[in-house]
């Protein structure tokens, strides 16, 4: 649901670029997978060739390329992964028996009845 937000919202973005032939367009639109990566398993050092792109360059510097061009895109892109890593350490919160997080479902917290 995450990922889905934030395509929408990449491709909002796509349509509105006059260019369909620049370098930020061709980086959001043939490279899409890699902005759905974890940006633990991003290579930031390895350069590899892009394909549309036609140059060689790393993951991350690609991923730079493509939310500079909008700063909603850019916060859209930090938000959805940050959203993803605190789901990910609640899921392995939960299979340990050493987490400290408050429950979800608390009575301090609970609504009133109306």
């Amino acid at each position: 649901m995450i990922n889905r937000a934030f395509d929408q919202f990449r491709v909002k973005i796509l349509k509105q670029q006059v260019d369909k032939h620049s370098r930020i367009y061709k980086a959001l639109k043939i490279n899409w997978r890699l902005f759905h990566k974890d940006t633990e398993k991003i290579n930031r050092s390895k350069t590899q060739y892009f394909r549309g792109l036609n140059e060689y360059m790393t993951q991350q510097s690609l991923i730079d390329l493509g939310i500079s061009t909008n700063s909603n895109l850019k916060y859209t892109y930090e938000t959805a992964h940050q959203i993803q890593e605190a789901i990910k350490k609640q899921s392995l919160c939960q299979n340990s028996f050493n987490c400290k997080i408050m429950p979800p479902y608390s009575e301090d917290f609970m609504v009133p009845p109306l």
